[in-house]
């Protein structure tokens, strides 16, 4: 059994859980939000970038330099560790910027879009307080394509989680 701290607030989890999965045994506000982690999926995290927390300090085993930015979804807790999360700007104004750059293919049309409202890309923006890129980009389309008789697929709302 590992025990953390994440902001503030201290868990014990099974040796292997990742730092995303410690916060959801807390639960409420202090998970971070995770857009390509689904647990099925089995290598889908770490490509997105929103479940960055800042390990501000690892354990005696760990010889890597702390504090740094990590992705929850993917690194597997460690006896002592203090995790911040949302208890820290730098990892708010980084994810501020994640957002941003995910919004890059993906706008926030969210009238003609399937989700209307139920979207946790449109939740992450309106959370950190961005509507819009900054970033000046051609975007990429497609025609959306029907891969069975009940699914369609939109390309253009893609992520790039796998």
């Amino acid at each position: 059994m590992a025990k953390i701290t994440f902001d503030g607030i201290e868990v014990e989890v099974p040796d292997g859980t990742t730092i995303l999965n410690a916060a959801r045994k807390i639960g409420g506000g202090v998970v971070p939000p995770a857009m390509c982690y689904y647990t099925p999926l089995k290598g889908s995290g770490g490509k997105c970038r929103a479940c960055l927390v800042r390990v501000a300090a690892g354990s005696a085993k760990d010889p890597r330099p702390m504090p740094k930015l990590v992705a929850s979804c993917i690194t597997p807790v460690q006896d002592g560790m203090v995790v911040e999360n949302t208890t820290n700007q730098q990892v708010l104004d980084v994810r501020k910027g994640i957002v941003e750059m995910l919004l890059i293919n993906h706008p926030l049309d969210c009238p003609v879009c399937d989700q209307a409202g139920e979207c946790d890309l449109q939740n992450f923006a309106f959370e950190h307080g961005v509507s819009t890129t900054r970033y000046e980009e051609e975007r990429r389309t497609f025609e959306k394509i029907d891969i069975g008789p009940y699914v369609q697929l939109h390309m253009t709302r893609c992520i790039l989680c796998y």
